[in-house]
């Protein structure tokens, strides 16, 4: 249960803290980029690793990276809750809860960008 709620926390503290540090997201947007692009593929892969049914990894990542190439508004919403699914999948004490926070973080901080741009 402890896995989850760190893995669900990702997206609001990345939206507090782009609140926090308006003045930085124009210039490191690039960087937040690069950094949700790594965060998911290291998720992937590490999830590949402790999810117990290999078959329905096999599966379950295609569908995350066909998923992750579509162009929507809320791509990013979409694959973060996907991601969220993998804390029910995985083996216990993972490190897939973590880096699912980590990919919130940037994920936040988007979000956070894109509603004050427009």
């Amino acid at each position: 249960m402890i896995d989850w709620l760190i893995a669900f926390l990702g997206l609001p503290v990345g939206y507090i803290l782009a609140s926090m540090a308006k003045e930085e997201l124009k210039s490191g947007m690039k960087y937040i980029l690069l950094l949700k692009d790594v965060l998911f593929y290291s998720t992937i892969i590490v999830a590949f690793f402790f999810i117990k049914n290999y078959y329905f990894s096999i599966l379950f990542i295609g569908f995350i990276a066909f998923y992750y190439y579509l162009d929507s508004k809320y791509k990013d919403y979409g694959v973060y809750l996907i991601l969220l699914s993998l804390v029910f999948i995985v083996r216990p004490n993972s490190l897939v809860p973590s880096l699912i926070f980590m990919y919130g973080l940037p994920v936040g901080s988007m979000i956070f960008y894109d509603k004050k741009r427009s």
